[in-house]
């Protein structure tokens, strides 16, 4: 299970149940469930901490993503263990074939063109910190294309950088995962 923050589901949350805080928001992403956003939260007028599910495929594949996005600094695409670290920190978010795939890019001797391909940290800085999403669209009812950018900051946390990225989100064996990462150019 991994944690993330997801903003616009949380306000909307909070004003229609009546949340005074939240815990976490968990995806529940494991082979032997269906995949399902879980917001553990405390309610206001009882002090109680409730758990609110959401089955909305856009909001899992949007949950994903995010997610995702802030793995990318975790993977230092230039380290000699690079390929181990991929494995270790995506394998939970892509697709076996993908990961394999960019192990083998690393693989590689080094070529900043096959470099600017794979997802994680190429710098000290600047660094990935997270994807933002532009547009998600349902290619079909197991398949999503979501389009948007790495954003990447400095040590001062701010945005000194981005590039846009297309993610193909596939429901494999009943997981949402990215069988499909283009990176574009850095803007």
């Amino acid at each position: 299970m991994k944690k993330v923050v997801l903003g616009l589901v949380l306000i909307f949350l909070i004003g229609a149940l009546g949340i005074i805080a939240t815990d976490a928001l968990i995806i529940s992403n494991a082979p032997t469930e269906s995949p399902k956003v879980e917001i553990r939260a405390l309610a206001a007028d009882t002090h109680v901490v409730s758990t609110v599910l959401i089955g909305s495929t856009e909001v899992q594949v949007r949950a994903l993503v995010e997610s995702f996005g802030s793995q990318l600094q975790v993977v230092s695409l230039l380290a000699p263990d690079a390929a181990s670290q991929l494995e270790r920190q995506y394998s939970d978010f892509v697709g076996p074939e993908l990961v394999q795939k960019w192990m083998a890019n690393l693989a590689t001797p080094l070529n900043p063109d096959l470099l600017q391909d794979l997802p994680g940290r190429l710098t000290s800085s600047p660094w990935p910190d997270r994807i933002e999403i532009v547009e998600l669209k349902a290619l079909q009812p197991d398949q999503y294309l979501v389009t948007g950018s790495v954003i990447e900051v400095d040590s001062t946390d701010r945005d000194v950088a981005q590039y846009p990225v297309e993610i193909k989100v596939s429901l494999i064996d009943g997981r949402w995962l990215i069988t499909n990462w283009v990176a574009g150019a850095y803007q």
